[in-house]
């Protein structure tokens, strides 16, 4: 009976969920014998004013008081290192993603640091170019105050246009991250541009305008009204000290700019040093969808096996299709549970702990769908039945832990069956015929390896479920590929739905997503902050070749050449662009010290990833650089000297 409805938009924890059934633990689920049953995940409400150490605390004292009640597993809980830890719900949802957000809003911080720079110095250029009207203005009576209101008017309407550009740009750049499936982030669907977003954007983009205008408005106060209406003071001190802050702004420019393209460069490097992984299987034409069995219709072990073969049969009879199996662990689907495994005659040394690898149970053909390689033995056959004897296959990992010197064809896995004794081998103790070894797979991102000791699978034909997932492999596209799949299911039972219906390749994207959106992010940064220097060396240069335009003539009517005058303004920008590089190297090690938990195959300080990026920035910055040099080498000295 349906008992609540929750709010439309509820989610908690998994985004897909639409039922919740109640977790009624029987006498016999309490029992000690169940101990052992420890897949639940715990989440409960800090009472006011209760703090996580008192968690913390309590959780400490009723594992100290099962240790003393069960004394035979204490060293074994030891030798595990068997702890509880106790964290916020908040910080346990977004602990993997917490390090790339804080990345990105430094990045965010960034580009805003770069713009706020070039407009600082386009106000540092105004604010130079109107020393005299402000002089002249305040000279016949032009109050200080309505002079300064004007120009903090003019600074924030400026940051003003820019924070509208931006909001549009912001708003479209939020709908096509949306296309990148960041709904497999956490609360990733509820991730918008929204009223809130836009008025922090406005709120801050005025409080840059009001700072941007406390340079001018603090000169104006100051302003000497005699020495700035003598013709002879043009391109004095003022100028010169300017035409440094100008300089030293466009280098820090830089700097900030070569930060973001080696953060970048490293995310980019670490997510192809993923994608070139080898899997240990291969996506290419895999469809995947899963089914629930309903206790009601499929009540026994038998009606679950008959299910499952018929609708392998059904699978692999669609044109097409090479190979169709199940699984209950598929790759990268976040869905792989871990249980205790011993291998007979494996001598455990002292202090060694017990071993959970990830259990899979796959049926005949699950190899095959997924081009999963046997390095040794057999993979499972239509002869392993409830009556044939129970076996196993195990993955490299696995075999290598526990037979690293010979064949593990042959040997002999077994569960734990004594509670008092987990390595005692009983009279109900199962035991299950090592047939095959298989290559280890990748199931997850590697920086969150969920199978890091190995695994082993169980046939389904042994053990078969009601929850798995469908596997087919085929040459049809994986779209037509997801209706025929439902079609034949369908026709096995039409009340029965497919749900997760997706390629492999979109089970690896989706849980790739965490690395993918960040980098692209990253790069979009980076390519607006290279951009906004280039602006900025070239804003510099232009400005500062406009203003010794009498000088640069004079060396020209002097006997310099048009080479020797490219040279000279080339050198200043390569001047800007050199110190500001020496700085953003100095800062791309606390970077890469701070991104050293998100890569993967690449160091903090790669060499290749800094080289290339330099490289690119030095290039951008010369050709911003070109155009200015170019311009002053074409000054006529006539003209100029005839002003």
């Amino acid at each position: 009976d349906v008992v609540g409805v929750m709010p439309q938009g509820f989610t908690f924890l998994y985004d897909d969920l639409d039922l919740f059934l109640p977790a009624a633990f029987t006498p016999a689920d309490k029992s000690d014998d169940r101990r052992h049953s420890n897949n639940w995940q715990m989440v409960g409400r800090l009472a006011p004013g209760a703090s996580l150490e008192q968690v913390h605390q309590q959780v400490a004292t009723l594992n100290a008081a099962n240790d003393k009640r069960f004394p035979e597993f204490s060293q074994i809980l030891k030798d595990a290192q068997f702890h509880t830890e106790s964290v916020m719900l908040q910080d346990d949802v977004v602990s993997d993603i917490r390090p790339v957000l804080y990345l990105l809003w430094g990045g965010v911080l960034f580009v805003l640091l770069i713009g706020c720079v070039n407009i600082a110095n386009l106000v540092i250029v105004r604010s130079n170019s109107r020393v005299r009207e402000m002089a002249t203005r305040h000279a016949i009576g032009g109050d200080l105050i309505r002079l300064a209101r004007q120009i903090m008017t003019e600074t924030v309407a400026l940051a003003l246009a820019g924070g509208l550009l931006g909001i549009m740009l912001g708003a479209w750049a939020t709908a096509s991250i949306a296309t990148l499936d960041i709904d497999a982030l956490p609360r990733g669907h509820e991730i918008g541009f929204d009223a809130a977003s836009a008025a922090v954007v406005l709120g801050l983009t005025v409080i840059v305008g009001l700072l941007l205008g406390v340079a001018p408005i603090t000169r104006l106060w100051r302003m000497n009204i005699n020495a700035e209406l003598r013709e002879e003071t043009r391109g004095g001190t003022s100028s010169r000290g300017a035409s440094r802050m100008r300089s030293a702004l466009a280098m820090v420019q830089v700097a900030i700019a070569l930060v973001l393209l080696i953060g970048a460069g490293l995310l980019l490097a670490s997510f192809r040093a993923v994608l070139q992984l080898d899997l240990g299987f291969d996506p290419d034409g895999v469809a995947t969808a899963s089914i629930n069995l309903p206790g009601t219709s499929y009540s026994t072990a038998a009606a679950r096996r008959q299910f499952a073969q018929r609708a392998l049969e059904q699978l692999r009879a669609i044109p097409g299709v090479e190979a169709a199996g199940t699984t209950t662990g598929l790759p990268f689907s976040n869905n792989l549970s871990n249980n205790v495994i011993l291998a007979e005659g494996h001598q455990m040394e002292p202090g060694e702990a017990l071993v959970a690898p990830a259990n899979i149970v796959a049926s005949d053909g699950y190899f095959e769908s997924m081009s999963i390689a046997l390095v040794d033995g057999r993979a499972f056959n239509a002869g392993d039945t409830p009556e044939s004897t129970r076996v196993a296959i195990i993955d490299e990992r696995l075999a290598n832990k526990f037979w690293p010197d010979r064949s593990a064809v042959g040997r002999r896995l077994y569960r734990p069956s004594d509670p008092d004794d987990i390595t005692k081998i009983t009279d109900d103790t199962t035991f299950f015929l090592v047939a095959g070894v298989a290559r280890t797979v990748q199931a997850s991102d590697p920086r969150i390896d969920l199978a890091p000791i190995g695994t082993y699978y169980f046939p389904a034909s042994q053990q078969p479920g009601a929850n798995f997932t469908l596997t087919v492999k085929s040459t049809n596209a994986s779209a037509t590929l997801g209706n025929e799949m439902r079609r034949a299911i369908a026709g096995i039972d039409p009340e029965l739905p497919l749900f997760n219906v997706r390629s492999m390749q979109e089970w690896i994207d989706r849980a790739l997503v965490a690395r993918r959106v960040p980098m692209l992010i990253a790069m979009a940064f980076s390519g607006v902050a290279v951009f906004l220097s280039a602006l900025g060396i070239y804003g510099v240069l232009a400005y500062g070749v406009a203003q010794r335009e009498r000088e640069l003539g004079v060396r020209m009517a002097l006997g310099g050449t048009t080479a020797t005058v490219f040279r000279l303004v080339l050198a200043d920008g390569l001047k800007i662009t050199g110190l500001g590089l020496a700085a953003g190297l100095a800062g791309s090690y606390f970077v890469g010290g701070v991104m050293r938990s998100q890569l993967f195959g690449v160091g903090p300080m790669d060499l290749m990833v800094m080289g290339v990026v330099t490289f690119t920035l030095l290039l951008v910055a010369v050709l911003a650089s070109t155009l200015p040099a170019w311009r002053a080498s074409r000054i006529n000295p006539i003209v100029v000297l005839g002003r």
